[in-house]
């Protein structure tokens, strides 16, 4: 991912983009990411998962180490090597909170996606099934436990969601749904992932 910046009239337009488009300057930094992401309506997770694209041997700026280690963005070690203690219980909090609103957040929107897709009666069969195994939503929101697809030891909300590893039969992705609104089944499943793992909503 690249950030790039592009002057206008009044000011400078800036994108995140895979490849930039014609017009635009790669300003592509670690201060550019923590920086601009806000203001382009990027949330927190998206902004840390851009900052661990970096690798820390090759930054030579005590300040990006020092922004990379405030986001939690690299390894322990590496955070507590530029934050004083007291900095690093902070910074760990500051982590710790604002990951929790990212998900939050995150879960509404693919909430949204999954309700104005389907109809009403599945509507409840899915949440009459998240109720009753309220660990896949408590453990996405409090620990940022996706599944085990995504690296994480147990199944969780983001294997459901596909109908990977645990639930693989009785996923979302494997149920026989009535589509509402336009969207094919695996439309609307991407859609969802793509607002959880992310940040695009």
């Amino acid at each position: 991912m690249n950030s790039g910046g592009k002057q206008i009239a009044d000011g400078t337009f800036y994108i995140a983009a895979e490849t930039l488009p014609t017009g635009y300057a790669d300003i592509t930094s670690v201060l550019a990411f923590a920086n601009i992401g806000p203001f382009i309506g990027k949330d927190y997770k998206w902004v840390r998962k851009q900052l661990q694209s970096f690798s820390w041997e090759s930054l030579n700026s005590v300040k990006d180490k020092t922004t990379i280690a405030k986001y939690k963005a690299t390894s322990e070690e590496n955070c507590k090597s530029v934050l004083s203690h007291s900095e690093y219980v902070h910074w760990m909090s500051d982590f710790d909170l604002r990951s929790q609103d990212c998900r939050r957040t995150r879960l509404a929107n693919a909430k949204s996606i999954l309700f104005s897709e389907i109809d009403l009666n599945i509507r409840y069969q899915i949440l009459g099934f998240l109720n009753s195994v309220p660990t896949l939503i408590s453990n996405y929101l409090d620990h940022g436990i996706e599944g085990t697809s995504d690296g994480d030891p147990l199944p969780g909300l983001f294997n459901y969601i596909e109908a990977t590893g645990a639930f693989a039969s009785s996923g979302i992705a494997a149920m026989n749904l009535t589509m509402s609104n336009g969207l094919t089944k695996q439309e609307m499943v991407t859609a969802m992932m793509d607002c959880l793992r992310n940040g695009e909503y």
